[in-house]
């Protein structure tokens, strides 16, 4: 499912010439990166806000599903580059299909809250939804679950935005090796999205492939204050 519109900038008098593909968490549903997408649309990206059904299947299937929607753009050669911004489990399934699939289009990722080492939540709900919803599994923490096998993506500018509040991904699990940069906003693991502060800095990290950490940065943590939480 596709969420219309599919291509442009509404407002923009030139066609777009880079895709954001938005990818929402689990249980939740395009709606949730809709003012990310807004604010995207309205600064001449052509945004693709994907449904996918995150209570069922594994992660590769819906890695497999991303996959082959992405060769049917760069089919149609409409595109110069291609973005990601995920929300929590959204960006799991860019790092699942990146660690199977050479993209050379794909240029920058921006990752949500994502539970890049896991999360004792899923974990525990794991425990009594196991048969229901196998995803739960591979993000866990444990150290065999599928996220913590995983190899980071290669060759492409990432950068993380973790929420001061989120009970549910750690700000330690946040982080991967190769990360081009890491900004703590305050807010929580559902209220990321919908923070003027984080989707002005979705788009200052596509732009420039670094997050703002000037005093201009809205509801941005200082290092001082990372320190004490």
């Amino acid at each position: 499912m596709i969420l219309p519109p599919p291509y442009g900038n509404r407002r923009a008098g030139r066609p777009a010439t880079e895709l954001v593909f938005l990818l929402h968490g689990f249980g939740g549903r395009p709606v949730l990166m809709s003012r990310v997408a807004r604010h995207l649309r309205r600064n001449n990206y052509a945004v693709r806000n994907w449904a996918y059904r995150s209570l069922r299947g594994r992660i590769s299937d819906h890695s497999n599903r991303l996959r082959d929607e992405l060769a049917r753009i760069a089919a149609e050669g409409k595109f110069d580059r291609i973005h990601f911004v995920t929300h929590s489990l959204g960006g799991i399934i860019v790092r699942q299909l990146m660690s199977q699939t050479a993209l050379t289009a794909i240029c920058r990722i921006v990752m949500l809250a994502p539970p890049n080492s896991g999360t004792p939540v899923a974990r525990l709900a794991a425990l009594a939804l196991r048969r229901l919803c196998p995803v739960l599994r591979e993000i866990s923490d444990q150290k065999a679950s599928l996220v913590n096998r995983l190899s980071p993506p290669p060759s492409v500018e990432i950068g993380i935005i973790a929420g001061s509040g989120d009970w549910v991904v750690q700000q330690s699990s946040t982080h991967l090796f190769n990360e081009s940069d890491h900004i703590v906003l305050r807010g929580g693991h559902l209220r990321l999205p919908f923070l003027r502060s984080c989707v002005e800095q979705v788009e200052y990290f596509l732009r420039h492939g670094s997050f703002n950490h000037g005093p201009t940065a809205c509801n941005a943590l200082p290092p001082t204050a990372l320190s004490r939480l």
